[in-house]
């Protein structure tokens, strides 16, 4: 979609003011030209008439029949704007000579400059009068200017310090006929115009025959699907449809290409001419349902138009106007270079600077620009220009290749992108910083500290992924903060990476502790249990945390009883242990330390060392016990003597 034609009428009527005219707008009214245009849209024979009557008033001083340097001074032709193809030029006085015109051909614009030579010397003070006629005949194809049996676009154009101009439309029930005005002021079809010595660019006058419609079909293979197209064309017109049999299908498959990604829509396709309330006053609009995708254009649209719209079949990957438009208008111009030179019919139009200040993402929705003012239609033109222009330069930052394979992650997505989605999908593929030229041309300028906050926020994941490669950071550790960065919740990632560092600075503290600690348990022949870096892999640091520490309180028991089991020990104390185990306490403190169980593993170190303490008090008891029981058997002995003893000297007394 473009407004094209008519931006190319007011570039020509610039510089038809810049070349043209008899005198300087700045002097004295030196030279008066009056004028009364008619134009005539369905003339006799049916051709465009056009006819001029002209009115020069001399009050140049300096053209005095004698000048005072005794040379002659005077004016003999006048330069007026005609349209391009004109036939039939015929120029007369109010004397009935037929006067010599001559048109320059050599632009390739739709309006041209003519001059009409004068049949005699116009001086001061006089008056000259030229009847000009001519015509537009069937067949007439130029830049913005149409003539053909079922549709007709004609610039409506006029010249001199003042200008009246009537349109005649078709009288023809079945034609329909929209003036659009643009330079003067407008009272039904007739318009007045001052203010220039030079051209107006009065109105743009199109007219139609709706129904007077003929088709064909057509079939296009892409890489995943066949398109099946209808091609309708206004009756008369028919080497457009001759010429659209051949550029379809050969500039679709490029344009799959140039996209990125295969065409994946309705496979259903109309395209069809329409008048200019069809393309609400743009050269052309693309429209798809999931029933099937319908393309107007204009029937003066050029082939890149043309190649625009049949590109914006891949535009529904974009959820802002600058990016489709800006992508239909990027792959039409490099298709239009792929294709063969003789298929392509007209130029990229050069183009001038944008003229307003406008940011693309405050490019507003597509509307009818029937009617609209001067300054909408600057922001149109801005929006497609800027568009393009950005995206060139985008292409000569990061490659062509990089732009497609851009397109192709969004068609994989399924979810139109934004700007936002765009940039960051850009530096993620190509590798590249963009930032700054999506400030200079796309975002507006209260976005400058979203976008240092965006770039803060990425370089910081960026960092931190790199480090996720090498680091033992736990899985999904950063899933969260790439959440933030990708909706663009800057200040919750900013704080979400503060939050992680932090947590990495513990994590390498405590990896230290660990490492520490699992070396003194190997000096202590001790096997570290594998639950606390479990704990630290998860990032459970306050688990970890108290693990170490009872790991810590395990190990200082366990050393200070293995000290006490294997210590020298005299006769006395090695006495008090027989029937103890202290060694085997000593395992089951090792076997509950590497099973976490910190606590049982310091009851058994402390049973151990119990155990050693109180062997001396236990060989005692056992020297007691033993004394006690030779001290009883003793007593039992002597018990037993005494009694034999008693018993015999009984016996011996009897």
């Amino acid at each position: 979609m473009s407004i094209r034609s008519i931006a190319a009428l007011l570039f020509t009527l610039a510089t038809f003011v810049a070349f043209g005219g008899v005198a300087s707008a700045e002097e004295t009214d030196l030279i008066h030209i009056s004028s009364d245009v008619t134009y005539d849209l369905r003339g006799e024979d049916n051709p465009v008439s056009v006819s001029w009557q002209i009115t020069i008033d001399n009050n140049d001083p300096s053209t005095g029949s004698q000048s005072n340097g005794g040379s002659i001074a005077f004016y003999d032709s006048v330069s007026i704007p005609f349209l391009r193809g004109a036939e039939s030029v015929q120029a007369l006085d109010a004397n009935g000579e037929t006067l010599s015109v001559a048109i320059d051909q050599s632009s390739d614009a739709s309006i041209v400059t003519g001059t009409i030579e004068f049949a005699e010397r116009l001086f001061f003070e006089e008056t000259y009068n030229i009847a000009l006629t001519y015509e537009l005949r069937e067949g007439l194809r130029e830049q913005s200017l149409l003539v053909t049996p079922s549709y007709l676009f004609v610039p409506i154009v006029a010249s001199g310090d003042e200008a009246t101009v009537t349109i005649i439309p078709p009288q023809d029930g079945e034609w329909e006929t929209i003036v659009t005005p643009e330079d003067c002021e407008a009272d039904g079809l007739t318009f007045t115009c001052s203010g220039s010595e030079s051209a107006y660019l009065v109105a743009t006058a199109e007219s139609s025959r709706p129904n007077a419609l003929s088709s064909f079909p057509l079939e296009v293979e892409l890489q995943d699907r066949t398109l099946s197209i209808t091609v309708s064309y206004f009756e008369g017109d028919e080497p457009f449809a001759d010429h659209l049999r051949e550029l379809i299908p050969a500039a679709l498959p490029i344009i799959e290409d140039r996209s990125g990604f295969a065409y994946a829509r309705a496979t259903d396709v109309a395209v069809a001419q329409g008048g200019r309330q069809s393309v609400l006053g743009y050269e052309g609009v693309t429209s798809c349902q999931d029933s099937g995708c319908e393309i107007v254009v204009s029937p003066i649209a050029d082939d890149i138009t043309i190649i625009h719209e049949l590109a914006h079949l891949w535009s529904d990957i974009y959820a802002e106007r600058w990016l489709s438009e800006g992508f239909a208008q990027l792959v039409a111009e490099e298709t239009a270079a792929a294709l063969p030179p003789d298929l392509v019919q007209g130029e990229p139009p050069i183009r001038r600077s944008a003229g307003v200040e406008l940011q693309l993402d405050q490019w507003g929705e597509v509307s009818s620009v029937i009617g609209a003012d001067a300054g909408e239609l600057a922001i149109e033109n801005a929006g497609y220009d800027l568009s393009l222009r950005f995206l060139e330069t985008l292409r000569f930052e990061v490659g062509s290749s990089a732009l497609r394979d851009v397109n192709a992650a969004i068609a994989a997505s399924g979810e139109a992108a934004d700007s936002q989605r765009y940039i960051d999908l850009v530096e993620e593929i190509s590798g590249r910083n963009v930032d700054q030229f999506f400030a200079t041309w796309v975002f507006p300028k209260t976005y400058d500290s979203v976008l240092e906050s965006r770039r803060i926020a990425r370089d910081r994941l960026t960092d931190l992924e790199t480090r996720a490669l090498v680091e033992d950071l736990p899985e999904g550790a950063t899933a969260e903060i790439r959440d933030h960065v990708t909706a663009w919740r800057f200040d919750s990632a900013v704080k979400a990476l503060d939050d992680i560092d932090a947590n990495i600075a513990r994590y390498n503290s405590l990896s230290d502790q660990l490492i520490d600690a699992a070396s003194r348990a190997s000096s202590l022949g001790l096997s570290f249990p594998g639950s606390v870096a479990d704990s630290l892999d998860l990032w459970q640091f306050d688990d970890a945390q108290l693990l170490m520490a009872g790991a810590q309180d395990a190990m200082d028991s366990y050393r200070t009883a293995r000290e006490t089991v294997f210590s020298n020990r005299d006769i006395w104390e090695r006495f008090g242990l027989l029937g103890s185990d202290p060694r085997g306490q000593l395992d089951d403190a090792a076997s509950s330390f590497a099973a976490a169980q910190f606590q049982t593993s310091i009851g058994h170190s402390e049973a151990a060392v119990a155990t050693i303490e109180d062997a001396s008090a236990v060989a005692v008891r056992r020297v007691l016990i033993v004394t006690g029981i030779f001290a009883v058997a003793a007593i039992i002995i002597l018990a037993a003597v005494w009694a034999s003893i008693a018993r015999d000297n009984e016996l011996a007394d009897r």
